[in-house]
């Protein structure tokens, strides 16, 4: 035991104390330097017009100017007092020109826009003779106040004569009008860092690419990606090794999976064919899973010897596009299982249909923000994976009725969890 001392003491200095009274005083300035100013990326490039201030014909934001100060309209704002307004008598809003960019950097602009009638874009441009042009002008977003946000994303591409790129909101219909608000342009890194030695391409014809974009920009619209069976296309599937026919379509009930260039594909190649020894899976951004934190968990899971699909990063190739990096997620098949050391087996799931027909509902008809359907589990089929496969084999047809059983106890709470499930492998999963 160890008891205060409560006798006083003489104090004698020592000159040690005044080295660390020197280090904690300027370790205490070096942090309040520090937190003067944000940390950021060296590589990130953000500006934003608010459309506030101008000076002359200039719309003006600290140290950054921007054309289209002639159209500041105190009429409607997002923020501020201020926005710019545009019609089409005068077209072009807030705009800027940049050159501080290489091949490969990859930048997202936003702007919020309010209008009468779609035909207001934002757009980026490039310099005369390059044929660069990437322009928007379906919502991702949108508030009540009638104010809604289009977005686009761009790669620098690999052309000599590529100087300077011009990025402005602009208003294109003959009747009408529009107001732009909070621009913002980003630069999000540089995909040449990926491998470019070991490149997986996809490859969709004009129709297929064509039908693709149509579902891309009604999801985009409605806010939910609602998928059907007649969406598969048919496309290619190349890299280093051989070429394969599959069927593609988006992915990703979220939006998020489908703004921006990088959009998410579910992949199902044909069934004597494999790659990387999955018959059906998924390619996505990896900003959609939480970047390396998706990675690192499915490597726990394994570690565990929890069953998990195989997850990885790849280079991939859509058409023409540069090379980016992708995240590719192993679908539920039985070679998911039979990869892990199990036998083939019905793999199981509460049917989650109904819940998106009421949370696109909810989107159609209402500006509510009640996505969540009470009791959803309570109502949901309980389906397998591969459902055909499934009801015309009678061993696996066994084994789904036995996996219903189990789940309708679990659902009406009339058996133990340890009735139910296997107790320590359940535990390392909610564990990790």
């Amino acid at each position: 035991m160890i008891i205060k001392d409560q006798r006083k003491r003489s104090f004698s200095f020592n000159p040690l104390w005044l080295v660390i009274f020197s280090l904690i005083a300027f370790t205490i300035w070096a942090i309040s330097q520090l937190l003067k100013k944000p940390l950021e990326k060296p590589d990130e490039l953000v500006m934003i017009c608010d459309a506030e201030n101008v000076d002359g014909e200039k719309f003006v934001y600290g140290d950054d100017v921007y054309t289209g100060g002639n159209t500041q309209s105190d009429l409607k704002s997002r923020s501020g007092k201020y926005s710019s307004y545009v019609n089409p008598k005068n077209k072009y809003s807030m705009g800027v020109e940049i050159n501080d960019f290489q091949r490969g950097d990859e930048f997202r602009v936003s702007v919020w826009r309010w209008s009468k009638g779609v035909e207001s874009y934002l757009a980026a441009s490039g310099n005369h003779g390059t044929n660069f042009l990437v322009q928007e002008n379906e919502e991702i977003l949108s508030d009540q106040s009638g104010w809604s946000k289009i977005e686009i994303r761009f790669v620098v591409p690999d052309h000599k004569d590529l100087k300077s790129i011009k990025i402005f909101p602009y208003y294109a219909g003959q009747t009408g009008e529009a107001f732009f608000d909070d621009l913002k342009i980003e630069r999000l890194g540089n995909v040449h860092y990926i491998d470019k030695q070991n490149v997986t391409q996809l490859y969709l014809d004009t129709k297929a690419k064509s039908k693709i974009k149509r579902k891309r920009d009604e999801a985009v619209k409605l806010g939910i990606l609602q998928t059907a069976d007649d969406d598969w296309v048919k496309a290619k599937l190349i890299d280093n090794k051989k070429e394969l026919d599959v069927k593609v379509r988006l992915k990703g009930d979220w939006t998020d999976h489908l703004e921006g260039s990088k959009w998410s594909f579910r992949i199902k190649t044909q069934a004597d064919n494999a790659w990387n020894r999955m018959q059906i899976f998924s390619f996505q951004s990896p900003h959609t899973r939480l970047y390396l934190k998706e990675w690192l968990y499915h490597e726990f899971l394994r570690k565990e010897d929890v069953l998990s699909p195989r997850y990885d990063f790849i280079s991939l190739k859509v058409n023409d596009k540069l090379p980016a990096l992708y995240a590719y997620e192993e679908h539920f098949d039985k070679i998911l299982v039979e990869h892990q050391n199990r036998r083939e087996g019905v793999i199981v799931k509460y049917d989650e249909s109904a819940v998106w027909e009421h949370r696109i509902r909810v989107k159609r008809e209402s500006s509510s923000s009640q996505f969540f359907l009470k009791n959803d589990r309570m109502i949901a089929d309980i389906l397998p994976f591969r459902e055909g496969k499934t009801l015309n084999d009678s061993t696996l047809f066994r084994h789904h009725k036995e996996a219903f059983q189990l789940l309708e106890h679990y659902r009406l709470q009339t058996a133990t969890s340890s009735d139910i499930f296997d107790i320590e492998t359940t535990a390392k999963y909610y564990a990790i």
